[in-house]
C-alpha cells in the first residue's frame, strides 16, 4: 500500500491544489459573467423570501450572509458570490429595507481603515485551512512512510548481522577492545598466485563449511596455522581470503597489541581476544607478527621478560582450552619463525606451518595484472616482461612498483604510464632515487667508473653470476654508481662456489680502484659489509669452511653450551678474513688478466654514463672474439 501511495500521492496532491486554485481564482470585486448577483438578490432573496415574509432577520458579515427564517427557527447560510462585495452588500440592505420594515437587519461587517483587507482574509481563511490540511495530511503520510522504510531497513540489517554475522572483520584498538569494520570479502580469487598455499588452506575452508563430514571420518581440523615467509608475500591477505571463502568472522590483532607497560595486561588481552572469538564463532583469529608474543621464553628475572612469558603462557593455555565445538581457528603470521617458542609450534596448538614463498614469474605476472587494473598503462607495455625483470620481488613490492610508475607518469605529465616510467620506477625501488643534479668532479667520476667497471667485468667472467642489466656512474641513493644485476629465480639454494664468486664480484670494485688508480676509497664500504655477512654465514651457519667443519657455530652460541673457547673464536674470525682475502685476490687476478676489457668499459662509462645490458654483451663478445683471434 505504501508503495502505491508513494507513486500516486504527489500527483493527487497536485491535482487537488490545482482544482482549489481554479475554483477560487476569481479576483475580488469582479462579478463573474455567468452569474448576475443583483438578479440573484431580486429574484431569490427579495421576491422569493422577503416579499413572502419568510425572513425574520438578516445578518450580513464580511464573509457570508445569514437569514433567520420563520419555519422552525432554522438558519439558512448563504455563502454565494454576494459575500465580501461591499457594493453588493449595501444593495442587499437597501432592497430588503424597501420591501419590508419587519425584517431586522444586523450589519457586522468590519469597519475602519483595515476593513478592506480583513474581509478577504476572513473569506479566504477556510480555503487556506483546506490547503494547509491537505499539505499536513500529505506530509504526515510521507513521514510515516519514511519511518516505515527506516524501521524495515534496520530490521533487515539486524537480521543480516544475526544470520550473516560471518564475514565481519574485527580489528584490535590496542586497548583490549575490538572495532568491527566492513568486511573486505576477500576470497581466493583475489589472491594472485600462491596456488599451493591456497590448496593447503582450502581444507580449512571446507571444514568450516562442512564440519560434519570431517567429524564423521574422525578427522580433526588444525587448531592453529602458521603462515611464514618474507615480508610482503601476502600472509595477511591469505588469512582474510580463508575467512572470506568460509564466510566466517575475521578477528585481527597484531602481536604488539598485547604489550603494555603494566604487568599482566598482555595475558588479560589474550583472554579478551579468545572471549570475543567465542562470541563471534565460527571465526578466524589472525595474529600478525606473532613472534612479538610467541618468542622463546627466557630465564631472565627482569619484569619485562616475566610479563612476556606470562603472556605466552596464557596464549598456550587458551589454545589448549579450545572446545570441540568452538569452531575457532587461530592464524599466525611471522617472518621470524626461528624465534618462536617450540611449545607454540607443537601439534595441538599450531598444527600446520605453511611457507609462503616469493612469487615466481607467472605469479608475478598475475599479481601485476591485479594491481594494474586501475592503472592507465600504454598498450605496448608487457607485464610478462616486467615480471621477468622483477625476480625476487614480493607482492607488496610489485604493488609499490606500479604505484611509483603512476606517480612518475603524473610528474612527467604523461597521459598514460609508459615503459620509460616503469623502467625508472624499477630503478628507483631497486637502487634508490637518481641524483642527476649532483655536482661530481672528474676524479670522482673516474673512481666511480673504475669501481663499477670492476664489478661488471668480474661478474661477466663468473659463470655462476646473473647477467648485468645495466651499469652506471650516475649516483642513486647513497651510492655514487651502480651495477644492476638481473634477479634470480629459484628456491634460494646457494652453493659454496656461488658464494665465492659473489664475494669476488663484491671485492672487484675495490680491487679495480687499487689496480688502476693506485689507491682505495670509501666507495667499497657497503660492498665490504655485504661480503663480510656472506663470509660469516658461510662459516657460522652453512658449515662451508673445511677448517671449522660442518657445524652451526651460531646455534652453539645461542645454546650457550660453552663449546667454543677464545682460541676457537679467533680461528673462526681468521677463517672469515681469509675467505674475504681470497675473494679479493681472485678479483684482482681477473682484472689484471682482462685489463683491456676494463679500460674499454671505463671509457664507455665516462662517455655515456650509463651502459645497458645489450651494450655490455656486445662489448664482451667483441673482446672474447679478439682474444680468441690472437
Amino acid at each position: 500500500m505504501f508503495k502505491i501511495y508513494k507513486k500516486i500521492a504527489p500527483f493527487v496532491l497536485t491535482v487537488l491544489l490545482a482544482v482549489l486554485a481554479c475554483c477560487y481564482a476569481a479576483p475580488i470585486g469582479i462579478v463573474p459573467d455567468i452569474f448576475n448577483q443583483k438578479q440573484y438578490i431580486e429574484k431569490f432573496i427579495v421576491e422569493g423570501l422577503a416579499d413572502k415574509g419568510l425572513i425574520t432577520s438578516f445578518e450580513i458579515r464580511d464573509e457570508y450572509c445569514v437569514f433567520m427564517l420563520k419555519q422552525g427557527g432554522m438558519y439558512l447560510d448563504f455563502e454565494s458570490d454576494i459575500r465580501y462585495y461591499t457594493e453588493t452588500d449595501d444593495y442587499v440592505i437597501e432592497t430588503i429595507e424597501e420591501h419590508s420594515d419587519s425584517i431586522k437587519i444586523i450589519d457586522k461587517r468590519s469597519s475602519g481603515p483595515l476593513s478592506v483587507f480583513i474581509a478577504p482574509i476572513k473569506a479566504y481563511f477556510g480555503r487556506i485551512l483546506t490547503v494547509v490540511a491537505l499539505i499536513i495530511i500529505w506530509a504526515t503520510i510521507e513521514f510515516c512512510y519514511d519511518q516505515h522504510l527506516t524501521k524495515k531497513k534496520e530490521k533487515e540489517e539486524k537480521e543480516n548481522q544475526q544470520n550473516d554475522k560471518t564475514g565481519a572483520v574485527l580489528t584490535s584498538n590496542g586497548k583490549g577492545g575490538y572495532t568491527e569494520v566492513e568486511s573486505s570479502k576477500v576470497t581466493f580469487a583475489d589472491v594472485a598466485g600462491m596456488e599451493e598455499e591456497k590448496r593447503e588452506l582450502s581444507e580449512i575452508v571446507d571444514f568450516l563449511k562442512n564440519r560434519e563430514k570431517y567429524e564423521t571420518m574422525g578427522a580433526k581440523i588444525p587448531r592453529g596455522v602458521l603462515l611464514t615467509g618474507k615480508p610482503g608475500t601476502g600472509k595477511t591477505l591469505l588469512g582474510k581470503a580463508v575467512a572470506g571463502e568460509a564466510n566466517v568472522s575475521f578477528i585481527s590483532m597484531s602481536g604488539s597489541d598485547f604489550g603494555d607497560r603494566y604487568v599482566g595486561v598482555g595475558a588479560k588481552r589474550v583472554r579478551e581476544l579468545f572471549d570475543e572469538a567465542r562470541k563471534s564463532a565460527p571465526c578466524i583469529i589472525f595474529i600478525d607478527e606473532i613472534d612479538a608474543i610467541g618468542s622463546k621464553r627466557s630465564g631472565n628475572d627482569d619484569s619485562a621478560s616475566k610479563d612476556d612469558n606470562r603472556t605466552l603462557n596464557q596464549l598456550l593455555t587458551e589454545l589448549d582450552g579450545f572446545e570441540e565445538r568452538d569452531n575457532i581457528i587461530i592464524f599466525g603470521a611471522t617472518n621470524m619463525i626461528d624465534n618462536l617458542d617450540p611449545a607454540l609450534l607443537r601439534p595441538g596448538r599450531i598444527d600446520r606451518i605453511i611457507y609462503v614463498s616469493l612469487p615466481n614469474v607467472l605469479e608475478r605476472e598475475a599479481i601485476l595484472k591485479v594491481h594494474s587494473k586501475n592503472k592507465l598503462l600504454m598498450d605496448d607495455i608487457s607485464l610478462r616482461r616486467l615480471a621477468q625483470n622483477t625476480a625476487g620481488f614480493s607482492g607488496a613490492e610489485l604493488e609499490n612498483l606500479l604505484n611509483e610508475a603512476a606517480i612518475l607518469a603524473v610528474r612527467n605529465c604523461h597521459e598514460v604510464i609508459t615503459q620509460v616510467d616503469l623502467d625508472e620506477a624499477l630503478k628507483k625501488v631497486t637502487m634508490g632515487l637518481e641524483k642527476s643534479n649532483r655536482v661530481i668532479s672528474k676524479k670522482e667520476m673516474e673512481i666511480t667508473a673504475n669501481h663499477e667497471a670492476g664489478h661488471t667485468i668480474v661478474s661477466l667472467l663468473m659463470p655462476t653470476q646473473s647477467d648485468v642489466k645495466e651499469v652506471s656512474i650516475v649516483p642513486r641513493g647513497n651510492a655514487g654508481g651502480y651495477t644492476w644485476h638481473n634477479g634470480e629465480e629459484g628456491i634460494g639454494y646457494k652453493s659454496k662456489t656461488e658464494f665465492k664468486d659473489k664475494l669476488a664480484v663484491l671485492m672487484a670494485g675495490r680491487a679495480a680502484e687499487e689496480i688502476v688508480i693506485g689507491d682505495i676509497s670509501t666507495g667499497a664500504s657497503q660492498d665490504i659489509k655485504v661480503a663480510t655477512q656472506i663470509a660469516k654465514n658461510m662459516v657460522l651457519l652453512y658449515g662451508m669452511d673445511s677448517d671449522v667443519g660442518p657445524i652451526s657455530v651460531a646455534e652453539l652460541e645461542n645454546e650457550r653450551c660453552g663449546i667454543l673457547g677464545e682460541q676457537k673464536r679467533d680461528d673462526i674470525s681468521s677463517r672469515i678474513t681469509n675467505i674475504l682475502k681470497e675473494a679479493e685476490k681472485t678479483a684482482r687476478e681477473l682484472i689484471n688478466k682482462h685489463r683491456s676489457l676494463l679500460d674499454q668499459l671505463v671509457r664507455l662509462l665516462l662517455e655515456k654514463e650509463t651502459v645497458s645490458g645489450e651494450e655490455l654483451k656486445k662489448l664482451y663478445s667483441e673482446y672474447i672474439s679478439a682474444v680468441n683471434a690472437k
